[in-house]
């Protein structure tokens, strides 16, 4: 007499690991909307679920120096021609020998003097390269003789005074008379050269 096996009880789709990652799922959820409202109320940092491992690809790229319009270029570093002399990578000369050079000269402008009686241009830059990639900006709209450049006669010395509106903001107007204008951000540039070596440089106004 053949003896059939036991029918085997039908499979439970809903079984408790299923019912713990839907409560996991649906608590992960809730946790993300209220997130912003639970951070605020607490004053906590909380973790954030939707963040994730950041790739090579994703890694965001260190700053990138620009012309002015967009375009990429090398970061700004000057290079010694001889023991007295740097280039810029425009192309300016800078002469170093002295007790003040003329990059410490310009860079006078870098930073403001509220007790200064008379009003003075003050670069937006905090650095020298950033000083002085504004100099080479300005030095290559010289170069491609743009509109945008006022030339002046050269003086007995054959030093020539250019004012240049750039593109955007390069500093502001400091000292007492600023301040009393709120400082007013510029654009325009003063470059005093002598062929290409740099004997002063600083913001001006005002804009044209």
């Amino acid at each position: 007499m053949n003896s059939s096996s036991p029918a085997k009880p039908p499979a439970k789709w809903l079984t408790r690991k299923r019912i713990i990652c839907f409560l996991l799922i649906i608590g992960a959820t809730v946790y993300s909307l209220l997130q912003p409202q639970l951070e605020e109320w607490t004053g906590l940092d909380l973790p954030d679920f939707t963040q994730r491992e950041v790739t090579t690809s994703d890694a965001p790229r260190p700053p990138v120096t620009t012309d002015g319009v967009g375009n990429e270029k090398a970061t700004f570093q000057l290079t010694a021609v001889d023991r007295s002399t740097d280039r810029s990578p425009a192309g300016l000369l800078y002469n170093k020998s002295g007790r003040e050079t003329r990059v410490d000269h310009v860079m006078r402008h870098a930073r403001d003097d509220p007790n200064r009686d008379h009003a003075h241009g003050v670069f937006d830059g905090n650095t020298q390269a950033e000083v002085l990639a504004v100099l080479d900006d300005a030095f290559q709209l010289i170069q491609d003789n743009s509109p945008a450049v006022q030339r002046e006669p050269a003086d007995e010395d054959g030093r020539v005074a250019y004012t240049i509106e750039m593109p955007s903001r390069i500093g502001f107007v400091g000292g007492k008379a600023g301040a009393k204008q709120r400082n007013p951000p510029t654009r325009r540039l003063k470059l005093v050269l002598a062929g290409k070596q740099v004997i002063t440089a600083y913001p001006t106004w005002p804009q044209r």
